[in-house]
């Protein structure tokens, strides 16, 4: 019981990290606030059933079903439209789709059930035939969720999708369908009188947790790198002996796509020689770290430098800090 109260609140952590900087998001990162929203109203649905015994059994089952099924489209829909510049006709054809496609299955659910007008609850004859339902839909889309993941490219300029953030995305995702399933497998076999643990159950409050946890993560990468990183006390950038401390031009590099290193030095070499040798001599960090150890030796505002290389102000920050823990190390 305390775990899942824990989950819970851990998952209102989430949810109130990401509405709280809800303003000047990507379509992806709309969705993300969404499924971490969707994922509460989950955790808060198992409280009433399990714990507190709410009488509202149909109002519950819709609304579970629903959720159900909107949090699994959002998953695969997150990584679909990552990196994505959606108009706002498309946003509202793609949430009236989420929306339709959710209530759908329900009436389908519906159809299949047998005896009552409950989907999964004991009084419905034909629960398994719904369960295995679910569990088919979910692996479906989990299948699709990790295809996409594995094969999404994008562009040096594209919203960042590496290392830590990545892998919090993967993690949060592939955990919530992995005790999603987990959860409905357990259903199904106490559906057809095979007796379960209580036990057992519990592995399922571990999956959602994780979730949870991950979410946070999620949450922090996408709207509170900068005060993560203060409150980690991340130390300055130990620099070289050249240090501008006035701004650099950047208006040369806004009418170019695609930047990188290679770019950079041919831009920059002649005027800041020395640093660029240094930098090119720590062979240990990638083109991407070295570009960003370069703009991190003058006084620059992240708002700037995000909209000069048309990223986030939070892909901006996040590799601000990878290149500096990889320099202190």
């Amino acid at each position: 019981m305390f775990l899942s109260h824990l989950n819970f609140f851990i998952a209102f952590i989430a949810v109130l990290l990401f509405l709280l900087r809800i303003k000047q998001k990507s379509f992806s990162e709309i969705i993300l606030v969404l499924f971490s929203l969707f994922f509460f109203i989950s955790s808060a649905l198992w409280l009433l059933v399990y714990y507190y015994e709410a009488h509202y059994y149909v109002l519950i089952d819709y609304i579970g079903i629903i959720n159900e099924n909107i949090l699994s489209v959002l998953a695969v829909f997150y990584i679909i439209f990552l990196g994505k510049t959606v108009t706002k006709s498309n946003k509202l054809l793609i949430i009236i789709f989420v929306i339709t496609f959710s209530i759908v299955l329900l009436l389908v659910h519906l159809s299949i059930s047998s005896g009552s007008n409950l989907i999964l609850y004991p009084l419905n004859k034909n629960i398994h035939y719904n369960i295995l339902l679910i569990i088919i839909i979910d692996l479906i889309l989990f299948a699709l969720f990790l295809f996409i993941f594995f094969h999404k490219k994008l562009g040096l300029n594209a919203e960042l999708f590496d290392g830590s953030f990545k892998t919090s995305i993967l993690f949060a995702f592939s955990f919530y369908f992995l005790q999603d399933i987990f959860v409905l497998l357990l259903m199904y076999l106490a559906s057809i009188k095979v007796v379960v643990s209580g036990i057992i159950f519990d592995f399922a409050l571990y999956f959602n947790f994780t979730t949870a946890l991950f979410l946070v993560i999620s949450a922090i990468y996408t709207n509170w790198m900068k005060e993560f990183n203060t409150v980690r006390l991340v130390k300055s950038l130990d620099r070289p002996a050249e240090i501008n401390p006035v701004l650099i031009n950047l208006e040369e590099l806004r009418p170019i796509k695609n930047l990188d290193w290679c770019i950079i030095k041919s831009i920059y070499f002649s005027k800041h020689k020395k640093l660029i040798t240094s930098i090119e001599d720590k062979h240990y960090l990638t083109k991407t770290e070295k570009m960003y150890v370069f703009f991190d030796n003058f006084q620059l505002s992240n708002k700037i430098l995000a909209d000069v290389l048309c990223v986030s102000v939070r892909t901006i920050e996040t590799n601000f800090y990878r290149s500096r823990k990889k320099i202190e190390k």
